[in-house]
Parts: structure tokens; sequence; C-alpha cells
């Protein structure tokens, strides 16, 4: 997509964006990496980004391959580099579009736990890591599903935020 930045955006067209509908918008997994959205307001093509700490303004040439992939990797950040790389992909494309790991790729191995949470989609972090086998992280990931079920009932205890059980994932950088 041919993107020029609109510096300092007047107060009107950032009205007229917020009054008018997006004809592709996403949002990311996690909301703390925000979303993209394109608008078509007067004839002109707008794309909005905002990555959960900054919204930029962009006029687009024209309506070309406004597609909801280009929107998720315009949030992406392209300097990143190994696990940090992978949850950023984790917190915009959800985890379950990164690849779990399988026992014969080669390490490191980390476990990283998705929670769901109420207002906010879903988080992922980092819950331990690195690895050098896959079956010491496969051990780490029964501990900590053992760790959040009720020793009794065995059913998962969640945190007053989460809607769901956390969900443990074992990948590979």
């Amino acid at each position: 997509m041919n993107l020029q930045e609109i510096q300092n955006p007047s107060m009107e067209l950032v009205h007229e964006i917020l009054q008018t509908d997006p004809y592709v918008m996403i949002t990311a997994a996690d909301d703390a990496y925000g979303f993209s959205a394109a608008y078509r307001i007067n004839g002109k093509h707008y794309v909005v980004i905002d990555d959960g700490s900054y919204t930029s303004y962009f006029l687009l040439s024209s309506k070309e391959n406004v597609t909801k992939k280009n929107l998720y990797q315009l949030l992406e950040n392209n300097s990143l580099s190994g696990i940090d790389f992978l949850l950023q992909k984790a917190g915009i494309y959800g985890i379950e579009n990164i690849p779990q790991a399988k026992p014969d790729d080669e390490g490191p191995f980390w476990l990283l736990e998705t929670r769901y949470i109420y207002d906010s989609g879903q988080r992922t972090y980092v819950h331990s890591g690195p690895y050098e086998t896959f079956e010491e992280a496969k051990q780490a990931m029964a501990e900590a599903y053992e760790h959040k079920v009720h020793p009794v009932t065995k059913i998962p205890v969640l945190a007053h935020d989460e809607y769901a059980a956390p969900l443990y994932t074992i990948i590979s950088e």
C-alpha cells in the first residue's frame, strides 16, 4: 500500500473519520496492539493505525489492495526478532495463528501463557523458558496447567478478570 502520513491532521478530518464506518477494519487479538482501519471520505481513502499508544493517519493513493492482511501487517514492528517478534505476532494475530513447536524442532523452546480477559481480548506472555529441549517445555506446561486447576475438583480456577481458562503453548524460535 502506498501510504502518505498526515502530520498533525485537522480536527475536522479526525471528526469525519470518527463519524464514518470503516470499509475494512481489524482489531488485534490483544487490545494493547490496537487496530487499523480504512475509510473513504469525500472520495479519498484514509488508513488509521492505532498501535495502542499512538494514532497515525495516512492518505492512501487509492483503494489499492486494502485487505485485512495488509491492515494487520501495518500493526507489526519489523525491528523485533526472536521471542519478542513471536509475542507481537501472537498479540496481533492471536495465539491460534502462531505455529506450535514440535518435538523434533530445534530450541530454544518457550512456554507461552494466553489469558482471556474481559474487555481486552487475549493477552499472551512468556510463562517460562527458554528450555533446551521440547520435553523440558512440555513438563513446564504440565506443571502450569496443574497449578491453574482446583486440587479437588480439577476445574480451572479463573482470575476475577478472566472469562476462560488460560491456554499454554510451546513455541520455538
